[in-house]
């Protein structure tokens, strides 16, 4: 991970996207997805003022929060050929992604191992940065129970000490948006009150 990302294919997908309405979510705004997974717009996704995440680590950040709802349950596009892997939903496009194939969900070993290469990363680039890591829930995927053995197995695997680990939990249905992977406010009110009760004791590890 570094400021060197790049991806030659994203140019290819772009010309090749479906006319999309102007008002649409930011979850399904596939010029979005595409952005957000170069090193330019990376960490931007719908915020147009913000800063991608290399010029926001220049800002020396106080906190960094975490998760990893994505390796817990999307699966990557394969190349054929170049064994480049992206992001996409093959209905928005135009084209036969023939050369493409879909991959498998991340195994946990090396979804574990890469988030240790992560906080690494954050932790020399924001030297002074907090770092909270929130174990993303799964009870909000009904329909989906295969879903929490994967949430468990990471969480029993990913273990630091240098950054607050916030356990899985099961949200309150009131507290559940219309989509599984966002929740309404009072959740996230939840989690910002767990990351304050954690930050004394984390000072003392980072300090």
């Amino acid at each position: 991970m570094d400021r060197t990302l790049s991806l030659p294919d994203i140019g290819f997908l772009r010309r090749h996207l479906k006319a999309q309405p102007e008002k649409m979510s930011a979850d399904t705004n596939s010029s979005l997805i595409l952005n957000n997974q170069t090193a330019e717009a990376v960490g931007i996704h719908s915020n147009k003022n913000g800063l991608n995440v290399f010029k926001a680590m220049d800002r020396s950040p106080d906190i960094i929060i975490l998760d990893n709802y994505f390796d817990l349950s999307a699966r990557l596009f394969v190349h054929q050929k170049t064994r480049e892997r992206l992001f996409f939903h093959k209905g928005y496009f135009d084209i036969k992604l023939d050369d493409w194939s879909m991959d498998e969900i991340l195994p946990t070993k090396m979804s574990v191992e890469n988030f240790h290469r992560i906080v690494d990363w954050f932790r020399t680039s924001a030297r002074g940065a907090r770092i909270y890591f929130i174990n993303f829930p799964s009870n909000t995927y009904k329909d989906q129970p295969s879903r929490a053995a994967r949430h468990l197995a990471f969480q029993e695997a990913f273990v630091r000490a240098d950054i607050g680990i916030i356990p899985l939990m099961d949200v309150n249905p009131s507290f559940q948006a219309d989509v599984p992977q966002h929740f309404k406010h009072h959740q996230y009110c939840a989690y910002a009150g767990i990351i304050k009760g954690l930050e004394s004791s984390l000072s003392k590890v980072t300090a």
